[in-house]
Order: structure tokens, then C-alpha cells, then sequence
């Protein structure tokens, strides 16, 4: 299981980088707990692959990255990148 977790000021940031590149999607603690992953909320499922390079854009930053829920595509868990 991916143990690593992000803080709500990388979500935050996360989410300033979605919005600055003009793609309608969010994401949010999954649950309430970073922990967990995160959950990729949106509005339209156009520009997935746009969306998911940008938040692993960020997240590589932290020497973290993104895994895809096969069953949930909302949810991402998240790894470190040393793994």
C-alpha cells in the first residue's frame, strides 16, 4: 500500500496550478485524510492526461507521484518517488 501523503498546502498548491493551466478539476483530501490519497474531483473528464501531468508536475517537487485507483479513476493514490 502507498503510505506517502501530501499536506493541504500542497493541495493547495496543487489546485492553484489546475486552475493557472485552465482545467476543470480539484483535488481534495480523500476522506479528510491526506493519508488516504487524493481525490480528483471534476467537472468534465476531457483533459485527464493534462490534469494528472500537472499534479504530478507539483507533486515531483516532494519527490512524490500519483497512482491511479483502477476501479475509482477519482482516486490517486500517492508514492514516493525513492520506492
Amino acid at each position: 500500500m502507498y503510505t506517502s501523503q501530501v499536506d493541504f498546502l500542497l493541495i493547495d498548491r496543487i489546485n492553484h496550478a489546475l486552475k493557472e493551466a485552465s482545467l476543470p478539476y480539484e483535488v481534495h483530501a480523500y476522506s479528510g485524510c491526506a493519508a488516504c490519497g487524493l481525490h480528483l474531483v471534476f467537472q468534465e473528464d476531457t483533459q485527464r492526461k493534462e490534469a494528472l501531468d500537472v499534479i504530478n508536475k507539483i507533486l515531483k517537487t516532494k519527490w512524490l507521484a500519483i497512482v491511479e485507483n483502477e476501479q475509482d479513476p477519482t482516486m490517486l493514490y500517492v508514492k514516493s518517488t525513492f520506492e
